[in-house]
């Protein structure tokens, strides 16, 4: 006896660990698949630029902007997917024999010009010497150049949205006046900090509209170079929803529909009278309907109402529940002996 007890004691203790284990899995592949655990945000799709202060790929890269050239740094401050909008600062950070660096402004040396692409109305900076550049604010128009079907809130989670930018940089001379040259420059990043995005980022050659983004030519790295050289800029910007906020807003969606499948079964036992109506069910009906529409408001980004999960789960839900809440309420007040 004692043996046989042991014996079902061990099985039993490796039922609980492998139901342990195989719900460590179940939690732990989506975290994987979703890539939950990358705190990064921000991701170069080219190989020869690193969004790092100082940090660059080849030495040949950093000799050419140590002296005559202009950093364009980006630093994306919000992304309004209503409005198709990116709002972001850019700084224009030259080399030390140009101006003089400071710790997030400089004080030029020289003339500096620059064109900036976007829908505000300071697309056209222009400094003196002595003059100090901080952030400019601008806002970029999300105008989807790689014509994903999904660039609509509507497709929420799994929206995407693209849109390209283009800078000309010219750095002008103390003796003459309004003469500017090409300056050479070169463009990074600044890890965003937006709850909820990620930026996938390519250094593109388009600014003379040669080439289209659809090119491979409009990636190759001697002609982004040689862009670079002669002050021009353009990129390729996708945005996208993170991996976080597609898990909790698929589990947000699939707690709402399982909620109110619950309270319907519930709802479809008593008013078969297999289960007696009592106002718990009548006060766990009416809860059912502040708790969903709470749920919907907990979703991360606070998407407009009318989205696809919408449609297939938080419309459907509230219906079911209205209706359980009203065949609860007739039941409970019209029946008197119920038979279990």
């Amino acid at each position: 006896m004692h043996v046989k007890a042991a014996l079902s004691s061990k099985k039993n203790l490796i039922y609980v660990l492998l139901i342990a284990i195989f719900t460590w899995a179940l939690l732990a592949l989506p975290i994987t698949y979703f890539q939950l655990s990358n705190p990064n945000t921000l991701f170069e799709q080219d190989s020869w630029g690193v969004s790092s202060l100082g940090n660059f790929p080849n030495e040949e890269l950093g000799e050419k902007l140590e002296t005559n050239s202009v950093e364009f740094w980006y630093q994306f401050t919000d992304v309004n997917p209503q409005t198709g909008h990116l709002s972001a600062n850019v700084y224009l950070w030259p080399s030390l024999d140009l101006a003089t660096a400071y710790s997030s402004s400089t004080i030029t040396k020289v003339p500096l010009k620059a064109f900036v692409d976007n829908i505000s109305q300071n697309s056209l900076q222009q400094f003196s010497p002595g003059d100090a550049i901080g952030a400019i604010p601008i806002v970029l128009d999300m105008t989807n150049p790689l014509k994903f079907e999904r660039a609509n809130e509507f497709y929420y989670p799994f929206d995407e949205y693209s849109l390209d930018n283009y800078v000309k940089v010219e750095i002008g001379r103390n003796d003459q006046d309004n003469s500017f040259q090409n300056a050479n420059t070169y463009e990074f990043y600044y890890e965003p900090q937006i709850p909820g995005f990620e930026f996938y980022i390519s250094r593109g050659a388009t600014f003379d509209e040669e080439v289209d983004w659809f090119e491979a030519l409009a990636y190759d790295q001697n002609l982004v170079a040689k862009q670079r050289e002669e002050g021009k800029i353009s990129n390729l910007i996708q945005v996208t929803r993170s991996g976080s906020v597609k898990y909790t807003s698929l589990l947000i969606f699939t707690g709402i529909l399982l909620g109110s499948l619950a309270l319907l079964i519930t709802t479809i036992y008593v008013a078969r009278a297999k289960r007696p109506p009592s106002m718990t069910a009548l006060i766990w009906a009416a809860a059912s309907i502040l708790g969903i529409t709470q749920m919907r408001q907990l979703v991360p980004g606070e998407p407009r109402l009318g989205i696809l999960l919408d449609l297939y789960s938080f419309f459907p839900s509230l219906i079911i529940c209205i209706a359980s809440s009203v065949i609860l309420a007739i039941t409970w007040v019209r029946r008197e002996n119920f038979k279990v």
